[in-house]
């Protein structure tokens, strides 16, 4: 019976030696891989530690992008109230421009009526200087004293002329700007 008992603890044995052995290679594999699990948990700090500098990044540009449209809107607003203050300024520039067309079109109107009187006036001295020209040496000095008045008169008449048309040039340009302001304007 010690022999049977001896064969049956040297069983026991080989089972807990087979037994340890195996606890042995579990705890080996077991370290394999909590060295492979702690391998990978590092490269996830890493990647974690990436994305944390990413997201750092991203809400800087975030808050530039937001200062930046702020700024941009500022402008937009400033420039639209240029925009109204200029279109204003115009509006009353295109007001005053019509009033000086008007003022033009009236003092055209009195050069043409002043015109016409002066003419008449030169056509009577013109048949006083007829009537007179058949008279005595007096009479042609008083034919020469109206023809020198006739001469004034006529350059005054050409000097008023001159005046005239070149004031209805300036007219005339600032009328052609404006209709070319406003057909700007309609586009």
């Amino acid at each position: 019976m010690i022999e049977e008992r001896s064969d049956q603890i040297i069983k026991e044995s080989s089972k807990v030696k087979d037994t340890l052995s195996w606890i042995e290679m579990q705890a080996n594999n077991l370290a394999e891989a909590t060295k492979h699990v702690g391998e990978q948990i590092k490269d996830v700090l890493v990647h974690s530690k990436s994305i944390f500098e990413q997201s750092k990044e991203i809400a800087t540009t975030q808050a530039e992008l937001s200062k930046g449209q702020t700024e941009m809107k500022e402008k937009i607003e400033a420039g639209m109230v240029r925009v109204e203050e200029s279109y204003e300024r115009l509006g009353n520039g295109m007001d005053k421009l019509k009033e000086e067309t008007g003022y033009v079109k009236r003092e055209i109107k009195n050069v043409g009526e002043s015109m016409s009187s002066k003419m008449q006036d030169l056509q009577r001295t013109a048949d006083d200087i007829g009537s007179v020209a058949g008279k005595s040496v007096e009479n042609q000095k008083q034919l020469l004293n109206g023809q020198n008045q006739a001469m004034d008169g006529l350059n005054k008449l050409h000097s008023f002329q001159a005046q005239a048309l070149e004031e209805s040039r300036y007219y005339d340009i600032h009328i052609h700007m404006y209709r070319s302001f406003c057909i700007v304007l309609e586009y």
